[in-house]
């Protein structure tokens, strides 16, 4: 999120197109480390608490999905060699419960 003398804008890193503001607000502050008051306070609008790691949540299953789908040679895997690939996949499968029960807790 950058501030502009406009108000704030979020600026999408990984990819663009339609997504809720709230949730990309949440992300970001989930990821690094900040809080979202300043967002609320200047006009934006978050999803209820119990949502707004939905975001986070989503785009660890969207890169676990492409992990998958790369071992499975129905994705270009790129510079990454099929052992991880595989093995990270295998972990994050793994994880999957911890990781949302963690996005769950307040930080």
């Amino acid at each position: 999120m950058l501030v502009t003398p406009a108000g704030p804008v979020i600026v999408d890193w990984d990819g663009a197109g339609p997504d809720s503001a709230g949730l990309v607000a949440a992300h970001a502050a989930y990821a690094f480390g900040g809080g979202m008051e300043a967002y609320a306070a200047h006009g934006g609008h978050l999803p209820p608490t119990a949502d707004r790691l939905a975001r986070r949540a989503g785009l660890m299953l969207s890169r676990l999905a492409w992990r998958i789908r790369a071992t499975l040679g129905r994705d270009d895997p790129g510079p990454y060699p099929l052992a991880e690939l595989d093995r990270t996949a295998t972990d994050r499968l793994h994880d999957l419960p911890v990781f949302v029960a963690d996005l769950r807790e307040p930080r």
